[in-house]
């Protein structure tokens, strides 16, 4: 379960939490780019989140299976805690990507868009619970530092090239396949 986890965190890290800024730079070449196909990057993202969604899930129900027996663990004291509103909005904020498989919703990039801003909220109210118990119990310094932030737009930004280059590249190879059987 602990492999699981890591690798969640490791989708999580590296794609799910810059997401934002790529959805906001494919909206910017929608608009002012036309000849650039976003369509195909907007559907790779909408199967990255359903894909991270399920895993997410799947996470969950195994770390309900596990500590069942035990309701003195971290699962239970999170859930049922003095902050278990926000763990339950990181947890909706999570799952929410489901409603892509809602074909009209699926395809709309404003839509894809605030998922991703549901699902930064879910990682924020994450952050904001580990920071709130962290510095209540004196683990840890309350500061964030600013250089923290300034990477993830970084990433986001080049994450959002990215999947404007494998979209249209993944466009043009089906366009020539299409011409090719006519």
């Amino acid at each position: 379960m602990e492999e699981f986890s890591d690798i969640l965190n490791f989708i999580f890290n590296n794609f799910i939490r810059v997401l934002f800024i790529s959805i906001l730079l494919i909206a910017f070449v929608r608009h002012y780019l036309k000849k650039v196909d976003t369509q195909t990057a907007i559907t790779i993202i909408k199967w990255l989140l359903i894909v991270y969604s399920t895993g997410i899930v799947i996470n969950f129900l195994l770390a309900l299976i596990i500590t069942n027996d035990s309701k003195d663990s971290v699962f239970w004291k999170r859930i049922t805690g003095p902050y278990w509103f926000a763990y339950w909005i990181m947890l909706f904020g999570s799952i929410s990507p489901f409603l892509l498989l809602i074909r009209k919703l699926g395809s709309k990039i404003y839509f894809i868009a605030f998922l991703a801003i549901l699902m930064n909220i879910g990682w924020l109210f994450e952050v904001i619970i580990i920071r709130i118990t962290s510095t209540q119990r004196d683990y840890i310094n309350s500061n964030l530092p600013w250089d923290a932030e300034m990477l993830i737009v970084l990433q986001g930004m080049l994450l959002g090239i990215a999947y404007l280059i494998l979209g249209n590249l993944v466009y043009q190879v089906r366009n020539k396949n299409r011409l090719a059987v006519k």
